[in-house]
């Protein structure tokens, strides 16, 4: 008999150690070298238990089941039926992992708290049994336990459980990795293999109103001021219903995040109805897109209580506590943290200790925290920078400070103290109202490495609201515009770009990272010129990525210090990871299909379709000029193209085409006024493309044989 692969077992011993039975079971080993972590957790047979054996009990027959009047409990099937459904099975299983997995209260004997643990697990694995027999037994946990899932559940409370209790945090591992203190076997996967190799995201959200330039307003004056009378108007409507139903639902639903779910879900679905039943004409609902796309990302004006923080700023000291439980962003438990907090700015002084003071004779203020900053890093330091929740200040919590450092900053801070109720806190905002600081805390628009607590606004609505024209908008988008900003701080700060020989002159620019500064601008990206730091991308530009170049024209920009370029779209090249398909040049036809079925000229040479198929930029172009063709002749917004359809939108200015595949999948994105391929076919819709075009070559080869064999006859 051949036993390779076979593994043999005594029944006793399934059945005294595997929990085996013989009504059909079938036993799966596996070698406990592929599962080291469960196979150490796992008793060995004939190993003595550390807990007591569970107890099988005989099976009570629902139909003789009695309540406590000593009547039968179910007389009917559908009761029986009902019963079985509502066991406890998943609720004591919850339990027996909480428990397992929960650790000691502080200052609690680890001795006593593992007996405790171990005599409530003991009861928990017998209730877990009567349910599990539920379908053949009436029996329940409560006939045998009555209080036995309530001291369950009042132990989970008063014991951590880091598993369960953090399993549906909303920071885990986005933010914050699961904590594994307790060392408990329930987090062995978490404590050594996971939060090991985790790292919170380094991408940071920008704010919504760096995306204003997405859609644009009308350029003509006649047509903007339509459009902000009537589509501005209807999307700042829009907007406030928006708010005021969001704060009703917030009232009524209270802390049900369900509850609140479904309401918001209702109001985006009563939103959409309206702008449907509004905007019918396709062109009159892009309008309307833009507007509310206007709306929502407006760049809020913060130059005012920025400036009053800043100015408040000066007059608070530095403070350095120890906070108790203090709430860090990438741990999920609170812990007691030196906190070290410093004022944005301090007063300037001069040679002899006195206040500097500008030509208006205020005093003037130098950047403090972003010091702090730069002294933290070159020290290796390592923190988490926030805002002060209600100071202009900004709070830097340490990560395991040295004893030597905890010290300095304890003899030089310790004793500071900002007395908040001594402070003025009020500022004129830009209409003259009275506002508070502490209401509104504004950090210096250089402090772009603060870590957030908060989201970012999403603009919601009308991502909600518009999401098809977002799409679009975003798969034809081009710009040919950039602003920069920061030129005095660079190489050519002494630069007049306003000269007459800057005018309309094409150069050729680079977009690289700044490096070697020792400043918190390392590895940002800035616009070179002959290898020179010119100047950065401002936060409302577009912008392109490091190792771009490009052509474009200079000048500066009407609104102050900044510069305009004006980019030559086709001249963008951007970096690539792998080498360049090398483009082959097309070959003029002398005459085209009057379909969209472009096909290559008839004396072609024999290589040319190798040729095309190397060049996805001459079948792009390809591709757009029969679509172009196709548009002028019918006119038609739809157009097929072979399995593919070509979608014409007018915009503005602007005759965009985009080409979706079978699966709605954009493959060609182009303008057809001018000719631009804004997003050129991959290679595998190049190969797609081919293949369709030499099947159209063909049938019209055939076509053609078919009519010289009948002028023969003829």
């Amino acid at each position: 008999m051949t036993c390779s692969r076979c593994v043999f077992i005594r029944s006793d011993q399934a059945m005294q150690h595997h929990q085996c039975d013989f009504d059909g079971d079938q036993l799966v080993i596996t070698p406990a070298s592929r599962m080291p972590n469960i196979a150490s957790e796992t008793r060995h047979a004939n190993q003595e238990n550390e807990y007591d054996a569970v107890e099988k009990r005989e099976k009570v027959d629902y139909n003789k089941a009695t309540d406590s009047n000593g009547d039968r409990k179910y007389t009917k099937l559908r009761q029986i039926a009902v019963a079985i459904a509502q066991n406890k099975i998943g609720w004591v299983a919850t339990l027996i992992g909480r428990v397992q997995s929960s650790a000691a209260q502080p200052g609690q004997p680890e001795s006593l708290f593992n007996q405790q643990k171990r005599q409530l697990l003991g009861k928990l694995f017998d209730g877990l049994q009567i349910e599990v027999d539920s379908p053949k037994s009436a029996t329940r946990t409560e006939d045998h336990h009555p209080t036995l899932l309530s001291k369950a559940k009042q132990w989970s409370e008063q014991h951590p459980s880091y598993l369960f209790d953090y399993k549906d945090d909303p920071r885990l591992y986005k933010t914050v990795p699961l904590p594994i203190g307790d060392g408990t076997a329930i987090n062995c996967i978490a404590r050594e293999a996971v939060n090991p190799e985790w790292e919170p995201t380094r991408l940071k959200s920008r704010h919504r109103d760096e995306f204003r330039y997405l859609f644009e307003s009308p350029s003509d004056l006649d047509e903007r001021e339509k459009w902000e009378k009537h589509y501005v108007r209807w999307a700042q409507d829009i907007k406030e219903r928006y708010r005021e139903r969001m704060g009703e639902i917030h009232l009524e639903c209270g802390g049900d995040s369900k509850a609140i779910k479904e309401a918001v879900s209702k109001l985006y679905e009563s939103l959409r109805a309206d702008v449907t039943e509004t905007w019918t004409d396709p062109e009159e609902r892009f309008l309307a897109a833009s507007a509310m796309w206007h709306v929502e990302t407006a760049n809020p004006n913060l130059e005012v209580p920025r400036k009053a923080c800043k100015e408040l700023s000066r007059q608070l000291l530095i403070e350095f506590n120890l906070e108790p439980e203090y709430e860090r962003l990438h741990e999920a438990m609170p812990k007691d943290t030196y906190v070290l907090s410093v004022p944005f700015e301090e007063f300037e002084l001069d040679g002899s200790g006195k206040t500097v003071r500008d030509k208006k004779r205020q005093p003037v203020g130098k950047d403090l925290a972003g010091h702090w900053k730069e002294l933290l890093d070159s020290k290796g330091i390592k923190y988490e920078a926030t805002l002060h929740p209600s100071l202009p200040m900004v709070n830097f919590a340490f990560i395991e400070p040295s004893d030597q450092l905890v010290g300095i900053l304890e003899k030089k801070f310790c004793e500071n103290v900002n007395d908040i109720d001594s402070l003025d806190l009020t500022y004129r905002d830009g209409l003259g109202r009275t506002k508070d600081v502490s209401s509104r805390i504004v950090a210096p628009a250089d402090y772009t490495w603060l870590e957030s607590q908060n989201q970012t606004p999403k603009a919601a609505l009308v991502l909600n609201l518009f999401t098809d024209e977002i799409c679009q908008q975003l798969q034809t988008f081009q710009f040919d515009r950039a602003e920069l900003i920061g030129q005095k701080y660079n190489d050519l700060k002494d630069v007049d770009f306003s000269a007459p020989k800057w005018r309309q002159k094409t150069l050729t620019f680079e977009v690289g990272s700044v490096s070697g500064s020792g400043s918190r601008r390392d590895g940002s990206a800035i616009v070179l010129l002959d290898g020179q730091e010119l100047a950065m991308f401002s936060a409302n530009s577009p912008k392109l990525p490091i190792g771009t170049t490009f052509k474009a024209t200079i000048e500066p920009s009407p609104k102050g210090s900044a510069l305009i370029l004006n980019i030559n779209p086709s001249s963008v090249q951007l970096i690539e990871s792998v080498e360049e398909l090398s483009e082959v040049a097309p070959t003029p036809c002398q005459e085209r299909s009057q379909s969209v079925s472009p096909t290559p000229c008839q004396n072609k040479p024999p290589s040319q379709s190798q040729d095309i198929a190397a060049s996805p930029a001459h079948l792009s172009e390809l591709l757009k000029d029969a679509i172009s063709e196709a548009y002028n002749q019918t006119g038609e917004t739809t157009i097929p193209v072979g399995n593919w359809t070509a979608f014409i939108s007018k915009s503005r200015n602007n005759l965009r085409c985009l080409v979706r595949d079978e699966a709605d999948n954009p493959v060609l994105a182009a303008d057809l006024k001018t000719g631009q391929v804004i997003k050129k076919l991959s290679e595998n819709s190049s190969a797609h493309f081919l293949k369709y075009i030499l099947k159209i070559d063909a049938e019209l080869a055939s076509e053609s044989s078919k009519f010289r064999v009948a002028d023969a006859q003829l």
